[in-house]
């Protein structure tokens, strides 16, 4: 059984309890071969940085955040921590639950298509939007998940191979530092292989100049020549 851990982020007790009921009510029905863990932070004085050291730190695979932190003394609201959380930790998943939907619409202050209502979510009444929500929430953490291991899988088997294309150094680059930024999910480029890596393209680089330079100084003799 694979452990899925969740970060639900507010201020209020009550409502982190809510939550936690809602996604093991519907984890238990629909994706009854994971195991659900919850981490939990005590927001008061917590800056954003710290709240990124902690969901790297407990290994969270994605967070569920208030909209607002009207008890908490912080200077940021459940957007702007989202925002930062997406800034500095690649593809993870990210959900806000806001009795302020009306402002994140219409406002356009975060993807909406993570947004979700509290009270319709954590109500049993609304079967429909709560099991929208929680099949959502897994199914990008199990599709993130997936798409580490890809990358991880891509960097393992071509990260040896001389006659790589441009492309394919440019994209084993482009994993290495997503794996890099999330420490955990998979291992990245091994040291020799980066710099050889970093070599080529230094090197193709470094010959596009010469060859732009060489071009660009024919142009010029060439008009000087009509003239």
């Amino acid at each position: 059984m694979e452990n899925i851990n969740i970060m639900i982020i507010d201020d209020e007790k009550i409502k982190i309890n809510a939550i936690k009921s809602t996604i093991k009510r519907c984890v238990k029905k629909m994706f009854s071969n994971y195991s659900l863990i919850f981490s939990e932070i005590d927001l008061n004085n917590k800056t954003k940085d710290e709240i990124v050291t902690f969901i790297f730190d407990n290994k969270v695979d994605a967070v569920v955040i208030d909209y607002s932190f009207t008890a908490a003394k912080v200077d940021y609201n459940g957007t702007e921590l989202s925002k930062y959380i997406s800034e500095k930790v690649p593809l993870f998943p990210t959900f806000m639950l806001t009795a302020h939907s009306d402002d994140v619409y219409q406002k356009e202050l975060c993807d909406t298509y993570n947004v979700f209502d509290f009270e319709r979510v954590s109500s049993s009444k609304d079967e429909k939007e709560t099991q929208e929500f929680v099949n959502k929430l897994i199914y990008q953490i199990i599709n993130t998940k997936k798409r580490f291991k890809e990358m991880e899988d891509y960097i393992i088997n071509n990260q040896s191979n001389e006659s790589n294309s441009i492309s394919e150094d440019s994209r084993l680059l482009e994993y290495d530092s997503y794996l890099e930024k999330r420490i955990g999910m998979g291992e990245g480029l091994n040291p020799q292989s980066k710099k050889n890596i970093m070599s080529r393209l230094d090197s193709i680089n470094t010959l596009i100049e010469k060859v732009d330079k060489i071009i660009g100084e024919s142009n010029g003799t060439t008009k000087k020549d009509s003239l």
